[in-house]
């Protein structure tokens, strides 16, 4: 009989240990799979958060150690009835507009936003001059710039939203500190590179700074007074009654007419208005009206 051919022993079964070790670990893998994902169902996302802007939420242990959820966290924009009547009178009046527009709204009192597009990424403009006042602030609370040597640039961004400040100041801070500020603003989905930000943004960038993050109450107070009483007080200034404070800074371009600040009302609130694509001489119009429709609800029985 040739050497290939082994005769079969009925008495003994044919045993594949290579299958049976595969089977050993399949079964153990599944198990532990299980496991995890029923540990798993129990750490609930992290949504509706108010206060803040990044956070980790840690629950959950085991071998493997314990389960870190990354989130993202914005101001409240849960819909109300008082939210939602005035989110459908913006709308009303944005339904035959030129353009594109995201506005927010936010409650600096009882903590309570919202808005519409107030997630969709727009040019900046000069709004982004805002976090460059901020950053040489920050740089001079380290010592590392003298204010006798920016505070005139400081003053031509907020009061006449001089175009040569910027880049002098951000040459001085430098731009990975810009980038770095921008972040720390909160303004999670901006870039200072390309000079995007979004309307809740720049909500959280004026939260932070109202509630006296980042800067010293002092220099805070210094730009309030660059914020105010500018040149271009014809957006959401025009659309509040005479004498109401607003600390805002607009943005200009030539299909663009932005405004974003706090309005200093009895019980102060922030409006942001971006805009692209739209006809200058309706926006000139229309963003003054849509911050009257604003102001009339959140002033209500004031």
């Amino acid at each position: 009989m040739p050497d290939f051919v082994r005769p079969l022993n009925l008495k003994r079964p044919v045993v594949n240990r290579k299958l049976i070790a595969w089977g050993f670990v399949l079964t153990g893998l599944i198990s532990v799979g299980s496991w995890a994902w029923g540990r798993a169902k129990h750490v609930q996302p992290a949504t509706a958060l108010i206060e803040g802007t990044k956070g980790i939420k840690e629950e959950g242990g085991g071998w493997w150690g314990q389960i870190k959820i990354s989130y993202t966290v914005q101001p409240q924009t849960s819909p109300t009835p008082a939210t939602q009547a005035i989110v459908a009178q913006l709308q009303i009046q944005l339904a035959t507009a030129s353009g594109e527009y995201g506005v927010y709204v936010y409650r600096l009192v009882d903590k309570v936003g919202y808005g519409i597009f107030s997630d969709k990424i727009f040019p900046a403009a000069s709004i982004m001059k805002v976090p460059i006042m901020v950053a040489t602030y920050r740089k001079i609370e380290k010592s590392e710039i003298e204010i006798e040597k920016v505070q005139s640039l400081l003053e031509a961004m907020g009061k006449r939203s001089d175009n040569a400040a910027p880049a002098e100041l951000t040459k001085l801070v430098g731009r990975e500190f810009m980038r770095e500020t921008v972040k720390d603003l909160g303004m999670i989905h901006s870039d200072f590179d390309a000079n995007t930000t979004t309307a809740s943004d720049l909500g959280v960038m004026w939260k932070n700074l109202y509630e006296g993050k980042l800067i010293s109450s002092q220099h805070w107070q210094q730009m309030q007074g660059f914020l105010t009483q500018s040149i271009f007080e014809d957006r959401i200034p025009a659309g509040v009654p005479p004498g109401t404070q607003v600390i805002h800074k607009v943005g200009t371009e030539l299909d663009e007419w932005a405004d974003a600040g706090i309005v200093m009302a009895k019980q102060p609130f922030i409006v942001v208005i971006l805009n692209q694509k739209v006809n200058l001489t309706e926006a000139t119009e229309l963003v003054p009206q849509l911050v009257k429709t604003i102001w009339n609800t959140e002033t209500a029985g004031q």
